[in-house]
Parts: structure tokens; C-alpha cells; sequence
């Protein structure tokens, strides 16, 4: 848990030399790091270890959404609720993002239409290993992706599982 805090607490530290500490997406990072540091524990009870990666691509979703919807419109844009995550944790509601919709096409292989990477991270050896070394998958083009440094290519129908 504590390698996802310091991470937290590292964008904090960007955040604030990048946008200022009266920047409202900056309030709202400081609002969620200090929520998740006050619950920690009882967060840490809720998560297997599988799912502070999907912690951090829950979060870089919201980011990346309102970095690119900012960057196209002219008006403010209203920040994302970092702490509504924490909320769902705790009540153990749905949250775990789901694969984008070009890589649906590794679900059919496991039977499923609803196919998250919480339950890739679950059946995949390889992805598995990776959470334990506090790493993440990290996703390129053409259907392809990297896992735990070996590549699958769609073209000859390998997959890291």
C-alpha cells in the first residue's frame, strides 16, 4: 500500500510545481491524497494487490479525460472526484475499470463480454507476477500489448495468458 501512497503523494508534488496549490485540480488531488491516507487501512482490507494497479488506472483515466477535454474546449471544465473512488472502496461498490473497447477482442478468447482488467489480472500469470512487483501493463498499439516484458502481437494470435 505504501509504494501506491508515495506515488500519490509524488503527483502531488508535480501537480504543485506544474498548476499552483490554487488550482482546483490540484484542491481536488489534495482532497483525495489526503482521504486516502486517513483511510488506509480500512482501504487496504478492500484491495487485494491485484487492484491498486486498477487504483491507478481508475485515476489516470479521470486525468487523462479532463486533460484532453480541457485541452479542447475553451471554458472550465469541471474536475474529477478523485475521492469518489475511496467512497466506492469502502462500500464495496462496482469500480474497476473496464479494457477499452479495441482490446475487447482478448475476452472472446476467455468467454466473456464484460471483460475488466481486474479479471485478466486475476487468470494471467504473467500479469499477476507483474502486480507483484508494483508494476503495470502497460498497453500500446495495434491491438498489441506488453506484459511483464513480453510482447503479444494480434497479427500471430499470442497474449500474455
Amino acid at each position: 500500500m505504501t509504494e501506491v501512497t508515495y506515488c500519490f503523494k509524488s503527483v502531488r508534488v508535480l501537480l504543485h510545481a506544474l498548476l499552483g496549490s490554487l488550482h482546483p485540480l490540484v484542491q481536488a488531488w489534495d482532497n483525495f491524497v489526503s482521504m486516502w491516507i486517513g483511510r488506509e487501512a480500512r482501504l487496504s482490507k478492500n484491495l487485494d494487490m491485484h487492484q491498486f494497479v486498477l487504483v491507478l488506472c481508475w485515476l489516470q483515466i479521470r486525468f487523462s479525460t479532463w486533460l484532453t477535454d480541457q485541452h479542447r474546449k475553451p471554458v472550465h471544465i469541471s474536475v474529477p472526484e478523485f475521492t469518489m473512488l475511496i467512497t466506492k472502496i469502502l462500500y464495496e461498490e462496482a469500480w474497476e475499470p473496464s479494457l477499452p473497447s479495441r482490446y475487447q477482442v482478448f475476452s472472446s478468447s476467455f468467454g466473456s463480454t464484460d471483460y475488466s482488467l481486474g479479471k485478466h489480472i486475476r487468470r494471467c500469470q504473467i500479469c499477476a507476477g507483474m502486480v507483484g512487483k508494483a508494476t503495470a501493463l502497460v498497453w500500446i498499439k495495434r491491438s498489441t500489448w506488453s506484459a511483464g516484458g513480453r510482447l503479444a502481437d494480434a497479427s500471430s494470435q499470442s497474449r500474455c495468458c
